[in-house]
């Protein structure tokens, strides 16, 4: 139910009246304004009709002249409606040219737009005080809807609009010459041999307890930021601040322990500076200690509004959320969060990193190394994963094996290849890189034959 405010509604009859006139003054204008309107962005009844007529005539190929268009709103049963053949003759005289429409027709959307919003806050009142939702379930509501309009502007999605947008993306990698064209992660020995990560994709890190996987996120926040690409950075199981502080660490190379306890060198205080300025202009936006998966929706949402361009989104981790279902079964939560995480990506157009635990019992049975199938107990996370990265550090288990070698085992890749990947663990500075091919890698080869079900790119 919408709330009824006395006010004026936003609006520019002029404005409609000049993409109306302007169209009839030269049908090619059609196009543009097209890309930017639809009929119910008009605040008269009678021009959003009128508009409607137009597209039609459009899309039979038909000229769009007064003749035409009386005719068809003639047998629509509309033409007295609008106001008749008059209303229409003066719509040509409205304007002397179409060069302005499409000005004119981002005034008449953006009044659309305030029109929009009223209606969603008054919808969002009335939620408030019947009380049968949760505030950050109303705000979560009214940002998806609203989000939903800014990002679903595009009229439709026909292969002939598609295919040149698809060339325009193929040459742009090709003029590329190889550099990513994804979200950077700094790990080039994965973005060579399995293509990165892109906006859109859900990747799911998981790994056993101490394996790394807040340090893997926090390096490729820091990577892609770093970058210019802005991050949002969720942690459902520490502040902000702790976060920050690894990251002062990986910044400025002191060791976190050291840094976390203030035991510092005198020498150590310039490289903390200099870590600490170059950190603060980095695009991360931080929220710690929440639990509630709905909250997060709308912080996530409210991100996206103040950082249009947001391109990464990290949530440490799933098994610590709380989502409603209708039965309070720990899967079921853990399903809506992965199925709706992928939603995320979508919506607001970028990649979301969900972290997740796997547990330890399954290395009982099948030995130390996590595999995809450890994370069919926790819902369907492999299922609606584009990547799935497990990371696995053989020292944890083994005393006798170098510390500084990780593995990242890319167990699942629905647009490129799967592999196990050597990284190096920097233990002081709880960072993740590519490891320099000169260091030892005690790792075994990858052995496609012996994976059941690995040799595919898809699920």
């Amino acid at each position: 139910m919408a709330h009824n405010h006395p006010k004026r509604q936003p609006q520019n009859l002029e404005a409609e009246y000049s993409v109306l006139g302007g169209i009839l003054l030269d049908n090619s204008a059609i196009v543009s304004v097209l890309e930017i309107l639809r009929p119910e962005d008009f605040y008269l009844e009678s021009h959003r009709r009128i508009f409607r007529a137009m597209g039609e005539l459009l899309e039979r190929r038909v000229p769009v002249d007064l003749i035409t268009l009386s005719d068809l709103l003639k047998v629509r049963g509309e033409l007295e409606a609008v106001g008749g053949s008059s209303t229409l003759a003066s719509l040509a005289d409205t304007v002397p040219t179409a060069a302005n429409i499409s000005y004119y027709a981002r005034i008449v959307k953006q009044h659309s737009e305030q029109r929009k919003l009223i209606e969603l806050l008054g919808e969002g009142i009335e939620q408030a005080y019947s009380g049968a939702e949760d505030g950050s379930t109303i705000v979560g509501n009214v940002m998806e809807k609203w989000l939903g309009l800014q990002t679903g502007r595009t009229r439709g999605d026909h292969i002939s609009d598609l295919v040149p947008i698809c060339l325009k993306e193929i040459e742009k990698a090709y003029e590329s010459k190889g550099r990513l064209l994804g979200v950077p992660t700094g790990l080039s020995e994965f973005e060579n041999s399995c293509g990165g990560i892109f906006r859109g994709d859900l990747v799911v890190i998981g790994g056993r307890t101490s394996m790394g996987k807040t340090s893997f996120a926090t390096t490729i926040a820091k990577n892609a930021a770093e970058r210019g690409y802005p991050v949002a950075f969720v942690s459902a199981e520490s502040p902000p601040s702790k976060i920050v502080k690894r990251l002062l660490s990986q910044a400025s190379g002191i060791e976190n322990v050291r840094l976390q306890a203030g035991i510092l060198r005198d020498q150590e205080f310039r490289k903390l500076m200099d870590g600490a300025s170059r950190l603060a202009k980095l695009p991360i936006w931080f929220r710690g200690g929440v639990r509630s998966w709905s909250t997060i929706k709308a912080w996530l949402r409210a991100v996206k509004l103040k950082e249009p361009g947001l391109a990464l989104i990290i949530i440490d981790y799933a098994q610590l959320l709380s989502a409603p279902v209708e039965e309070k079964k720990r899967y079921l939560e853990v399903s809506k969060i992965s199925s709706e995480s992928k939603g995320l990506a979508l919506e607001l157009n970028a990649a979301v990193l969900l972290l997740s635990q796997l547990s330890r019992e399954p290395e009982k049975e099948k030995g130390q190394r996590p595999r995809l199938s450890d994370l069919r107990e926790s819902g369907s996370l492999e299922q609606d994963a584009d990547i799935v990265f497990l990371l696995y550090r053989e020292s944890y288990y083994d005393k006798t094996k170098p510390k500084h070698v990780a593995e990242l085992d890319v167990a699942k890749n629905r647009d490129g290849r799967t592999a196990r990947i050597p990284i190096r663990f920097h233990e002081e500075t709880l960072t993740f890189s590519d490891l320099d091919s000169s260091e030892p890698d005690t790792l075994p080869p990858f052995d496609f034959a012996s994976e059941n079900g690995r040799k595919g790119a898809g699920r």
